[in-house]
Formats: C-alpha cells, structure tokens, sequence
C-alpha cells in the first residue's frame, strides 16, 4: 500500500485483479509494450465543506480496498464518516471527489513535534504527528523545539524537510553526535620467531626435509629485533548537546631490551643487535647470544644447525646433518657422516667416522682421530691420535703427534708441513702427502684448467661459424640484415673469448710459476714412513721403496733430500 496525502491526503492499493495481469502478460506475449504498472490511491482531504475521499483508479496494478481506507481514516482520528459513501468512491474509484464526513472544526488539531535523546546524549529522536485541520508543522516549530531541549550539533537537516512534510505519525533521527575514537596502545612487532618449533621445510619437489628445522634465530650486529608501533592518543567526540567526550588514550610500552641489544640512534622505535649472534625471547626480553649451545645430538629433533657466532654441541651429529657457524664449532660427542664448516676453528673432543662422506670446512681443526671424510683448513690440522683414510687440505700444517700418532691412507696436502708418528702402513696403502703449495692454490689452478678448457671450446665453435660465413661471402651469397646483425655478434663474441682466454692463460702461468718455484715445506715422520708412500714437496715427488724411520723431506738445491727428524 502507498499513502500520500497532499493536504491530509494518503494513497493505498491492493492486488492486481488475475484478469488484468493475463491480459498484461497476453500483451506482453503479442509483442506488445507493457504499460507501466500503478496501483489505486487513495487519499483524504479536509475542506471547509466537509472531509472528501479520492479513490484513483489503477492502472494495472491493485484496487484499493475497504480495509485500506478505514486504516487510512483511523490514523488520521476520522470515526464519523458515512459509509455508504465510502463504498460509492470505492466502487467507481474515478479520482472524483466523495463527502464522507462533515467537517468538525473543534475536532481539528495542530501538528505536533516531541524531541527526545537517548541515555548518552549521542543521537535525538523525533516523533512527528501530523495537524488535522490545524496548524501545520513548520521548520520554525522543529527548530524552537531542538533549541528548548539544548540540541546544537549534528542536526539532520533532511530529517527537518522529512518532518515537515510527513502526512502521518513518523519518528526519525534529527541530530547525531560524534562518538569518541578511543586511542591505541603501543604494540611491539618482532622481526624474528620468538616461538620457533620443530616445523620441517617442505621443498619445490613436494618432498619434506626434516633435517632444516629453522630452529636458531641467526642476526648480526645491526639487525632490527623488533619494532614498537607507537600509540595512538585518540580523537575527542561530541555529543548532540555540543559537549566534548574524551576519548580513552593509548598506553605507550617500552621496547624489550635484553643481552647485546641496543636502542637505535636513529629511531627510538627500533630494537638492535649489538653483535651477531642467536637472537632469544626469554623472560620477556630479546636477547642475542654470541654463542649457541646444543645439550644433545644433532638429529632429527635438532635438525641442521646454522648460526651467525660459536656453536657448543655437547653432543655428537648424526649422519646426514650439517652445522655451520660464522665462529667457533666444539663438538663434545662423536660426529657421524655429517657436514662441519665454520669461519673459525672447529674442535672435536672425540673425532669424526666420516663414511666417506662427512666434510669439514674451517680455519683450524682439532680433533682425537679422523676417518674416511673430507678436511679443508684454512691453517693447521692437528689429530691427536690417528688419520685414517682421509683427503686432507691445510694452508699451513698437518700434524698427528699423539701416542699413536698415524697417518694411513688418502691425500694429505699442506702449504708448509706435515708432520706424524708413522705415514703409510705395511700392506702399502696408498697414501700420498704433499707440501709446499698451499692448497688453495692447487684448487685455483685445477678451476682455471676447466674454465680455460670451457672458453677454448667456446672460441673453437664461434670461429668456426665465422669460416662458414666468410666462405659463403666469398662465394657471392647475400646475406638478410638479420644475418648481418648475428656475424656483427659473432665477431663481438670472439674478440671477447680471446681476451678471456688470454686472461685466463696468464692466471694459470703465474700461478704454476708459484708452485714451480716453492722451496719451502717439509714431511717429517718421527716413528716410520712405510713403502709405497708418495711424498711431494712442491713439484718434486718420491715413492719411498723401502721402509725409513725417523726421516725429514725437504728440498735442497731443487731437490728432494731426506735427513733426520730430530
């Protein structure tokens, strides 16, 4: 139903009749338009002569019923008004007027406004009945009655035009506050996990690698730890009244400063390291420890260790894991197949049982004995019991000098000396030691071959495209700007490759100059050097043939020469 009432008047409608629908839906069938759809109105007016009810017909919409007027006639206070002539208007619903009531000017009201707020003052209501005859409601009544109940901010001045132009009871917001917006407090982002778990890493294959847990929070010196977002203090708000409401103001927190953290000078929001190092949460403070502790093996609980400082393990490593550290690594326990490197010396308390496969990579090692693995040391290897089956790199020395003392099997290449109890065995294992090169030199000079192989090769192929098409030059072919364009590139690409090769050429020559000129380093066995022994001193080289106790390798006048060891 739809009431208008222009003058005391309201519009209201029923359902469409069933006949007319089809015929709008034959119509529509046809090819015809369909004609906008209006319902029946109805509406009441109050003259001098008399109250009149208009009854417009629809236009395929609904009918105005009996029950429609009468709830139109009781929200405006009409209860004495001649039915047979509401049933006339409602019969012929022809837009004509129909007196239905006399006109009762003491029955006549004014329109009437209430204003009333809610028990915070934030919104105000008003309730609008419209006049009957009476004095209508004005926007000078609406603002007198807002003035009276003190309301002086955020009034609706739609809500206004609404009241005024409301022809029935209506209740509408007309004023609404400002609600405070509360502060927020300070909070404290963490820039690593300060609940790290034992989460193995999935990999690009869909595969599951339970050996990188992600466990230690590695950082170095300068690393922001976290991060304080400051608090907010709030905005005011303001209620209808025109009074201010204090919103509740953000609490401020202090950043968790613990061991080797620092305030940044730049920004006071920010929490550093002051040096490399394990970063912990612990007792509500972040701390960075230079070194990490490990109170077990490291395994699968574990996972792979790799950390910016000093790793302490008081246990061993089982096969397969690896630790790296940019300090110190001390190994209490024994240490299977796994992979060591470090940027500073590495100690193991026991020894590694390498299984051909395990690996250490460190400035200096340590250890009681070392079997069937890999050792590359920047410095010194020192063994105190036995070296069995190994390839060993030292920049400086290798030493075995415990009561056992022996060095079995594998390479041994140090840049100035080796020295042990026993090298070799009875059964001529074959075992080869060498010094006076640094071992660094012999990989660079051994990754200069390959490169220089691999650009020759490349030179080779791009000279051969450049006979090719010179021979087709000089045959008369003619040749598309494209092919122009890749001959330009290929004369490019060979200048390059020659000047590479040449560079390359010059590295190898200088660096086998080093080695062909080496004099210093020496091989000393203070117990035995057994047959089949390879001893190397720089580009000189024997097989010892027979069993030598108590002897020193050295050069002399460009040759190898033996002399004692004590």
């Amino acid at each position: 139903m739809k009431v208008v009432d222009n003058g005391f008047s309201d519009d209201h409608h029923n359902d469409t009749p069933i006949p007319e629908m089809i015929d709008r839906i034959e119509n529509v069938l046809e090819g015809g338009k369909a004609e906008p759809v209006q319902d029946g109105k109805v509406r009441v007016q109050v003259r001098n002569d008399g109250i009149f009810l208009i009854v417009t017909p629809p236009q395929g919409g609904k009918k105005v019923d009996f029950l429609t007027v009468k709830m139109l006639l009781d929200s405006k206070g009409i209860v004495d008004y001649d039915l047979q002539k509401i049933n006339e208007a409602l019969e012929n619903q022809n837009g004509e007027p129909v007196l239905i009531a006399e006109r009762r000017p003491e029955l006549d009201r004014d329109g009437e406004v209430t204003i009333t707020t809610n028990d915070s003052g934030m919104v105000a209501y008003i309730e609008v009945r419209p006049a009957l005859g009476g004095k209508p409601i004005t926007r000078q009544m609406i603002e007198e009655a807002l003035q009276a109940k003190g309301i002086t901010y955020g009034i609706k001045q739609e809500a206004i035009e609404q009241a005024v132009a409301a022809k029935t009871p209506v209740s509408l917001v007309i004023a609404e506050g400002r609600p405070p917006v509360d502060g927020t407090d300070a909070t404290i982002v963490f820039k690593f996990n300060i609940n790290p778990e034992a989460t193995p890493v999935e990999l690009a294959d869909g595969t599951v690698d339970y050996r990188n847990l992600d466990l230690i929070q590695n950082v170095k010196a300068g690393d922001i730890l976290a991060e304080r977002i400051p608090a907010v203090p709030g905005l005011p708000g303001i209620n209808v009244y025109g009074r201010t409401i204090k919103p509740k103001g953000g609490k401020n927190v202090r950043l968790p400063r613990g061991t080797n953290t620092e305030i940044s000078e730049e920004d006071e929001n920010l929490l550093i390291a002051k040096e490399a190092g394990q970063a912990v949460y612990k007792d509500n403070k972040v701390h960075v420890f230079p070194v990490c502790t490990i109170n077990q093996d490291v395994d699968f609980q574990t996972g792979n260790i790799d950390f910016v400082g000093s790793v302490v393990i008081n246990g061993g490593i089982r096969s397969g894991f690896s630790v790296h550290a940019s300090g110190n690594v001390e190994i209490r326990g024994p240490v299977e197949a796994a992979t060591i490197i470090a940027d500073g010396d590495v100690v193991l308390h026991r020894g590694m049982q390498g299984a051909n496969t395990g690996q250490i990579v460190a400035k200096s090692v340590t250890a009681k004995f070392l079997e069937h693995c890999k050792v590359v040391a920047r410095e010194d290897i020192i063994v105190s019991d036995a070296i069995m089956y190994c390839d060993l790199e030292a920049g400086r020395s290798i030493k075995t000098l415990g009561k056992i003392g022996r060095l079995v099997g594998g390479v041994a290449l140090a840049g100035e000396e080796i020295q042990a109890r026993s090298i070799g065995t009875k059964l001529g294992m074959k075992t080869e030691v060498s010094v006076g090169v640094n071992p660094e030199i012999r990989r660079e000079l051994s990754n200069l071959s390959e490169q220089l192989t691999q650009k020759q090769r490349q030179l080779k192929m791009v000279s051969n495209g450049l006979t090719r098409f010179k021979m087709e030059l000089q045959a008369g072919k003619t040749f598309t700007p494209e092919e122009h364009q890749r001959i330009q590139k290929l004369i490019e690409a060979h200048q390059l490759l020659k000047d590479e090769v040449a560079t390359i050429e010059q590295k190898k020559a200088d660096l086998e100059a080093v080695v062909a000129n080496s004099k210093r380093g020496r091989i000393v066995a203070y117990d035995r050097v057994y047959p089949g022994v390879k001893v190397s001193i720089g580009k000189d080289s024997l097989v010892v043939p027979d069993e030598i106790q108590n002897v020193c390798f050295y050069l002399r006048d460009n040759e190898l020469a033996q002399g004692s060891a004590v």
